[in-house]
């Protein structure tokens, strides 16, 4: 499952090639294909979970538009959903990895 996500994460990534902030769009999208890789493999840090889910809600904070703008109709729409997106997929893997050592104490 991990890997699936990494591969659709990667595809977000791919997809921002033609956007004028390229770079920064294909970094988001990145950093939760990384994550991804990680919890495979079993070397998802807290650090790592923390410091992406803080750097998406505040990339959300910079990015929110205007209400009129926040339909996905408009780029800033699509663009702070794409961020609710990453920070929600970061934030869940830290759970899981949290859920996954707590089970593992008790048995």
């Amino acid at each position: 499952v991990y890997y699936f996500f990494a591969v659709i994460f990667l595809v977000f990534a791919g997809l921002q090639y033609n956007d004028i902030d390229a770079g920064f769009w294909i970094l988001v999208y990145l950093f939760p294909a990384i994550c991804s890789v990680l919890a495979a493999e079993k070397q998802l840090n807290y650090v790592v979970v923390a410091l992406g889910f803080v750097g998406y809600l505040f990339l959300l904070t910079q990015n929110f538009p205007d209400v009129e703008k926040l339909s996905l109709d408009h780029e800033e729409g699509r663009e702070t959903m794409g961020l609710i997106i990453c920070g929600n997929y970061v934030a869940i893997l830290g759970i899981i990895k949290l859920y996954r050592e707590s089970y593992r104490s008790f048995h």
